[in-house]
């Protein structure tokens, strides 16, 4: 940016975001702001939560308990309900999963991006929300290159629920993890 020099940081009394630039000396909301950078809105919106929003409990759900794994994805009434309580509680609902058929070349990317937004419809038929849905595609004995590797993302490590704390700012202290006893350690 060839203005960036222009401008003087000054302190403001109150955090300011702005959009795109501004004019030399141009007040933000009558005042000079502290922040002159070129963002998104999402950008804006989420350091503004993260700031000033107390963190939310989760349920992190690995994927397996969920759903059964035929190619029919199907979300028992059960589990619906108590996922639907949590919820109503003020828990978010965070799908975390090891997907190494990835890392085997035997799921793309598209086909897993396909797989969450059918799980996402069918938690909302049954007045579900999902929050976040974290994977890791990595497998140690993995067939391609970049996914053939040791991470910290890879069940029962905590890289995928760490990733999520950050971007959906979560307690962790008052967050449960549902998923198979080996990963439990």
């Amino acid at each position: 940016n060839p203005d960036a020099g222009k401008f003087k940081k000054r302190q403001h009394p109150v955090p300011a975001y702005g959009l795109g630039q501004r004019a030399e000396n141009q007040p933000c909301n009558g005042a000079d702001s502290s922040v002159i950078v070129t963002v998104t809105t999402t950008q804006i919106v989420n350091k503004i939560l993260e700031r000033y929003s107390d963190p939310k409990p989760a349920v992190f759900l690995e994927m397996p308990a969920l759903l059964s794994m035929d190619e029919k994805w199907i979300i028992s009434p059960r589990r619906a309900a108590s996922l639907k309580r949590f919820q109503k509680a003020g828990f978010e609902f965070v799908i975390i999963s090891n997907q190494p058929a990835m890392a085997h070349g035997a799921l793309s990317i598209a086909e897993l991006g396909r797989r969450e937004r059918d799980v996402a419809g069918r938690l909302k038929k049954h007045g579900i929300r999902l929050d976040g849905f974290y994977h890791c595609p990595h497998h140690p004995q993995g067939s391609l290159r970049p996914y053939a590797r040791v991470c910290d993302c890879r069940l029962p490590r905590i890289g995928l629920i760490e990733k999520a704390r950050k971007e959906l700012n979560l307690d962790l202290k008052r967050s449960v993890f549902m998923g198979y006893d080996d990963h439990l350690e």
